[in-house]
C-alpha cells in the first residue's frame, strides 16, 4: 500500500502531524494528493463521483506521509466510507471498521453508535 512520492528531490520532510482542518499542508501532502488525484480516473474510470440519485455527491479521499524500513518516502491513501460497493480496495489502506462485514464490530455496536447520534442531535 505504500506508494513512491514523485518528485520530492530537495523537500525536508514532515516533522509533526498537524491538525488537519486548519492548516497549511506540508508541500509533499500537496504532491501525494496531486498524484493520487491523477490516478483516480485510470482506479475508477467509471466513476465521476459526482451527483447520485439518492442525493450524494463527492468522495473524501486522504493521503498520509510515511517512511518505509528502506528509509523511503511515500504515502499512503485512504478513502471514507464505501467505494464502488466494498470498503476495501488493493492499493487503499483498510477500514479500521468494516461497515460491511455482518458481525464486524460497527455491525454488533449500531445500535448504540445510532442512540449516541439521536442524542447528540438533541
Amino acid at each position: 500500500m505504500f506508494h513512491a512520492l514523485p518528485h520530492i528531490k530537495g523537500i525536508e520532510k514532515p516533522t509533526e502531524l498537524p491538525y488537519p482542518h486548519y492548516y497549511f499542508p506540508h508541500e509533499m501532502a500537496k504532491i501525494a494528493s496531486e498524484d493520487l488525484l491523477e490516478k483516480i480516473p485510470i482506479l475508477f474510470p467509471d466513476n465521476s463521483f459526482g451527483f447520485k440519485d439518492d442525493g450524494s455527491v463527492g468522495k473524501m479521499f486522504g493521503v498520509l506521509i510515511v517512511e518505509n524500513k528502506e528509509g523511503e518516502l511515500g504515502y499512503l491513501r485512504a478513502f471514507s466510507g464505501r467505494l464502488e460497493n466494498t470498503t476495501k480496495m488493493e492499493t487503499f489502506v483498510p477500514p479500521i471498521f468494516d461497515i460491511l462485514e455482518h458481525d464486524g464490530h460497527f455491525r454488533r455496536h449500531e445500535a448504540e453508535i445510532s442512540a449516541l447520534n439521536e442524542e447528540i442531535a438533541l
